[in-house]
């Protein structure tokens, strides 16, 4: 082989080196003031495994169709409003949002509403939000902001942050929101969607979040607790993710899609055609407290289509900040009975509705649910109202109460005393496991699990 040819061969043997290398995500690959950055939203598509990653990893998205678009819009925060360089710092920059304030279940609509972040060489972080109103800033900054992303990125990155703030109305309404975030960069590779194909870092969060609304008129607090998985592939200058994920996890780890959503171009609108509504459920025999997804199958999609949910009869409760408008509701059966559920699916084009008779049969709960196994000590939860009482300890140790997203809800020492009785008033309605580690060892018993009405 002559020279001539052989730097051409050297060139691109490069070039695909570089294709399969990996790359590091640093502040500048992210959003700052002065971008404005397109994106495509789709539903989630039948058969697709958004959480496979790896290694060097190949992921194909090429298919997927955009259903409605928007944008984001990032300014300087001195351009919002002249006080928020002193409230946030001279180097913030906003975003605004063009929707419901996002509180959880105290939602709001505000005309201008803006999230504030700030980054640096080691971090990319939301400080708070702020509502503009009457000209004038009523601020939300976090005592601890939430760090979204510690820089620079690379594989095989961890971190963990927890953020917190409370925004108030006056003496009236207050409001705490709190927070845990995990990232994991678990995998790298080439990512193909319909905006192009990209070299990635594929970063997995979960997000544990609590809003607590503080009414004066209200005795207790009315707190909400959501956890979700965010799936979000990285690439170098396009500032949003080139690909994002997002599902809410709810007991029995199971995961309910939420939306995808992917950096593209300006893309003409699909036509909207008239609504065919469709639903489905994993199960159609149930007990009382226990948790169902209706899984929303409708066309043309949820992003074009509006929905009214009618459940008969209303021995129900809907969880997880879903309601009768929602896409795709969660709910928790509160009686036993034979539910008939209907769903009236509506766009520019019109209307249609499909009702199920008979859908959903609702059985009652059993007293107790011991769902210990391959263990030479069994734990035994019996519930009677808000008296919990455990069978089966019989050593001094640590008792721990969590809920179906692993987070401590209640931690008591306990003596060797045949049974333990706690009471689990403040504890709210769902689904919780036991656990038990006796002192003399750092094993904990197998678990049971329990289920309060």
């Amino acid at each position: 082989m002559t020279k001539l040819t052989f730097l051409p061969v050297v060139i691109l043997s490069m070039l695909s080196l570089g294709l399969q290398s990996q790359i590091t995500i640093t502040n500048t690959d992210l959003p700052a003031a002065g971008d404005t950055l397109r994106y495509s939203i789709t539903g989630f598509p039948v058969g697709t495994d958004f959480s496979a990653t790896g290694p060097n990893h190949t992921w194909n998205f090429s298919s997927l169709s955009h259903q409605s678009q928007g944008v984001e819009k990032y300014v300087s925060v001195s351009s919002v409003n002249i006080l928020l360089p002193f409230l946030f710092g001279l180097q913030a920059f906003a975003q605004k949002i063009h929707s419901d304030l996002p509180l959880g279940q105290f939602t709001s609509v505000v005309p201008d509403f803006y999230f504030v972040y700030n980054k640096t060489a080691s971090l990319y972080a939301q400080e708070g939000f702020s509502l503009i109103f009457n000209g004038l800033p009523l601020p939300f900054k976090y005592a601890s902001r939430d760090i979204l992303f510690k820089l620079p990125l690379t594989y095989p990155h961890k971190d963990s942050t927890t953020f917190a703030g409370t925004f108030a109305l006056g003496d009236t309404v207050k409001i705490f929101r709190s927070g845990y975030r995990k990232n994991v960069v678990d995998g790298w590779g080439i990512i193909t969607t319909p905006y192009g194909q990209f070299q990635t870092l594929r970063v997995k969060t979960t997000l544990y979040e609590q809003d607590s609304l503080f009414w004066a008129s209200f005795p207790e607090p009315i707190s909400v607790k959501r956890t979700t998985i965010q799936y979000k592939w990285l690439a170098k200058n396009t500032k949003l993710p080139v690909l994002e994920a997002s599902f809410l996890l709810i007991e029995e780890n199971e995961m309910v899609p939420l939306n995808v959503r992917y950096r593209d171009i300006y893309r003409t609108p699909p036509a909207v055609t008239t609504p065919v509504p469709e639903f489905s459920v994993v199960k159609t025999e149930l007990e009382v407290n226990e948790t169902v997804v209706i899984i929303n199958q409708s066309t043309p999609n949820h992003f074009i289509n509006s929905y009214t949910w009618d459940i008969q009869p209303e021995h129900f409760q809907y969880l997880y900040l879903t309601g009768p408008t929602t896409a795709q509701p969660i709910l928790r059966f509160t009686k036993p009975g034979v539910f008939a559920i209907s769903l009236t699916a509506v766009n520019q084009a019109g209307s249609n509705t499909l009702t199920k008779s008979e859908y959903i049969t609702v059985k009652s709960t059993p007293s107790w649910i011991d769902e210990t196994f391959g263990n030479s000590f069994k734990i035994k939860p019996v519930l009677q109202e808000d008296n919990l009482t455990i069978h089966g300890l019989i050593h001094n140790g640590e008792l721990r109460i969590i809920d179906m997203a692993g987070r401590i809800v209640l931690s008591n020492r306990v003596n060797r005393i045949e049974p333990i009785s706690t009471n689990i008033g403040a504890v709210p309605p769902g689904t919780y496991i036991i656990q038990f580690k006796p002192s003399h060892t750092n094993a904990f018993y197998k678990p049971s699990k329990f289920i309060k009405p």
